[in-house]
């Protein structure tokens, strides 16, 4: 339902300069948030939790840390969602680095 909005009158309201539909940040975004609410809601458990799949616990954990823009634009970014990134750098560049940090760069292992 999401991502059907978005391909309505959604887009033209959130990017109104714009000629024609195209993926963007505010869509994937707004889409993997509901499918993350859905997930936390039916797994609060930890116990219960176990029993998903590692990428529906990864998107749950990025969810939890406000993490989802950031992963779209670096880690799932089409040529529509790219044409966000500036716009998204300017006002969030600090959460850009925690999740290049957090997710991107593995920090090496401690010298014996």
């Amino acid at each position: 339902m999401s991502r059907a909005s978005w391909r309505g009158d959604q887009f033209t309201k959130a990017f109104p300069n714009e000629k024609a539909y195209r993926h963007s940040l505010r869509e994937e975004a707004e889409s993997l948030n509901v499918a993350a609410t859905v997930l936390e809601e039916n797994y609060k458990k930890p116990n219960k939790r176990k029993t998903l799949q590692p990428s529906l616990l990864t998107l749950l954990e990025l969810h939890e840390k406000g993490m989802i823009e950031p992963f779209v634009l670096l880690s799932k970014a089409d040529a529509g969602i790219a044409q966000d990134y500036v716009a998204y750098r300017a006002e969030h560049r600090e959460k850009l680095r925690e999740y290049i940090s957090e997710r991107l760069i593995k920090p090496e292992p401690a010298a014996p």
